[in-house]
């Protein structure tokens, strides 16, 4: 249809010319020239390249101006290659081009320049001048595709924002995304969703090919705060959850420890020991003080003078800090008794339990262990526990010369309210017990004691004042909880190994969440609570640990360390 179209238009052509060319030259000038044709041979070339076929084009050129332009910003494009009818030329520093020389019929032009698409355009011309055709070439553009999914659990995230140059898109439900209209190059792909550190890369884009980015693990938000000692001295790290972004909280003075980090509740501040003053105790060993920073690194404060410090916790709302402080024993009491002198010397006997008051960071002495002596007998504190609701500090007193004043206390965080809620101390660690804790809500004291040849667990309600025995201790599994999943997640030791369990916070629908043994701490992380991180010290490693709460993640590492897991920073 289109060729007969042609040729239709073709013979009205010819049929305009040869009727233009009598009236020009006369009948008879018009048999002298056709003679002159067919007799030179011109007319043998046939319509395409002979006589007749130059004389028709002379007739029915037309000419045109062509500007080519960013559709974008307007600016003119020096050196575009412009195609029409087998014809090409580049436009000039005005972005023009001008054709003189076109057949006046349909003709198409045809831009192609990198960087943008490909450009198609069909006019009609006319004899002689045509109007201006001005070409606005547009960007290039191709598409992206891909999946987002979490870094530890591998869950497909949805609603995070795609963006690049030219386009923007958020991903399904299923993780997947396709960013269309993407201008072509190199440009770079970002993909963002609260929680977690926004992703980018640059890609190589061609026209008209999909960029295929396959799987793309975004890293949650947090920064796991921990001790190392890589570079000889054991300093305050922190790092992502993927072990990137190590580094040192701040500098510790060189050639000393900064050491035994606790994170308050609000993840923003830290209790630390260290022993940058370079003081020498009695016997020759270098001191260590309390010392206080934000996580910022940049509020650096001494806080006491104390030495011989056991770091107990932050009160649950992180208004205090509670620690002990203790003297040698040179073979008092009951030592003196049982133990070589030389043995006794060594052993720790806490004297003092001490508050740090956040945020003036003053110290305030709660018990002395001189209030619970009669005369030179030895007296030992042990077993703190802090209230979940900041509101009472248990302790374990031991007085092996006067019964009267052993038993389990409670003191409120400022120092009033001390009261003796059982007459019996709490069993050591050497005895097979060690438990002195709080109930969940805070309204109990559990605590274990041998009473009658026997060990047994009893239960302070602590509003009836009133005691009752009962068949296990829970304190002996103190855990962290979650309120975003409602969880709780604990260390227990069982089949000879030290792992981490998760239950619903009632203690039911428990299961077991690692089985390599050796955690030492536990606390949840990641958006909504979705992570554990933990830590291990085993044999051959001391280390931390994140594993995701959907059932089947496998735990990854993050990093090595020495000691002292304080926690995760969120961000």
């Amino acid at each position: 249809m289109e060729e007969k179209v042609r040729h239709d238009s073709l013979w009205t052509d010819l049929r305009h010319f040869f009727h233009h060319l009598s009236l020009k030259i006369g009948r008879k000038g018009f048999l002298i020239l056709l003679f002159i044709a067919l007799f030179g041979g011109a007319a043998l070339g046939g319509w395409k390249t002979g006589f007749w076929a130059r004389i028709y084009r002379g007739y029915n050129q037309a000419a045109i101006m062509v500007v080519v332009e960013d559709s974008q910003t307007g600016r003119l494009l020096l050196g575009v290659p412009v195609e029409a009818d087998g014809q090409v030329l580049e436009t000039d520093e005005g972005g023009k081009v001008f054709f003189e020389e076109l057949p006046a019929r349909e003709v198409t032009f045809k831009v192609s320049l990198p960087g943008f698409k490909d450009f198609f355009q069909t006019v009609r011309l006319k004899r002689g001048p045509n109007k201006e055709l001005v070409f606005s070439l547009q960007i290039a553009t191709s598409e992206v595709v891909g999946e987002a999914t979490d870094y530890v659990d591998g869950a497909p995230i949805a609603e995070a924002k795609v963006a690049a140059p030219g386009g923007q898109t958020t991903t399904g439900k299923d993780g997947k995304f396709v960013l269309e209209e993407v201008i072509v190059g190199t440009p770079e792909i970002t993909i963002s969703k609260d929680g977690y550190f926004e992703f980018r890369q640059t890609v190589e884009l061609s026209k008209n090919v999909v960029e295929e980015m396959g799987e793309i693990k975004l890293l949650a938000k947090g920064r796991v705060v921990f001790v190392s000692n890589r570079d000889g001295k054991n300093a305050i790290y922190w790092a992502k959850l993927d072990g990137s972004g190590l580094g040192k909280t701040w500098e510790n003075k060189a050639g000393f420890d900064d050491t035994t980090p606790y994170l308050s509740p609000d993840k923003q501040k830290i209790i630390f020991l260290s022993n940058r003053d370079n003081q020498k105790g009695e016997y020759g060993d270098i001191q260590y003080f309390l010392y206080y920073n934000d996580t910022s690194g940049e509020s650096l404060q001494k806080i006491s003078f104390d030495t011989g410090l056991r770091l107990r916790g932050w009160l649950a709302d992180g208004s205090g800090f509670v620690y002990e402080t203790y003297s040698r024993s040179e073979g008092e009491g009951w030592q003196r008794k049982i133990l070589p002198l030389a043995y006794a010397a060594m052993w720790p006997t806490y004297g003092e339990i001490k508050i740090v008051k956040v945020p003036t960071l003053t110290v305030s002495t709660l018990v002395k262990d001189s209030g619970f002596k009669v005369g030179d007998d030895y007296v030992e504190m042990r077993l703190l526990a802090l209230s979940p609701k900041s509101d009472w500090i248990a302790f374990n007193v031991e007085n092996y010369d006067v019964p009267d004043k052993t038993g389990v206390y409670l003191i409120h965080p400022d120092g009033t309210g001390r009261r003796r809620i059982s007459t019996y101390a709490a069993a050591s660690y050497w005895e097979g017990g060690g438990t002195v804790g709080f109930s969940e809500d805070g309204k109990k004291v559990f605590y274990e004691q041998w009473r009658e040849g026997k060990r047994v667990c009893y239960s302070y309600d602590i509003a009836s004042d009133k005691e009752t025995k009962i068949s296990t201790c829970p304190a002996d599994r103190v855990g962290v909880y979650s309120s975003a999943q409602k969880l709780k997640a604990f260390i227990d030791y069982r089949d000879g190994k030290s792992d981490v369990y998760l239950s619903k916070k009632d203690g039911t629908s428990e299961r077991r969440v690692t089985f390599a043994g050796g955690v030492t701490d536990v606390y949840f992380a990641g958006p909504n609570d979705r992570y554990l991180v933990y830590s291990v010290s085993r044999e051959q490693e001391s280390a931390l640990y994140v594993v995701g709460l959907k059932r089947g993640s496998k735990p990854l590492k993050i990093t090595d360390i020495s000691s002292g897991f304080a926690g995760v920073v969120p961000e």
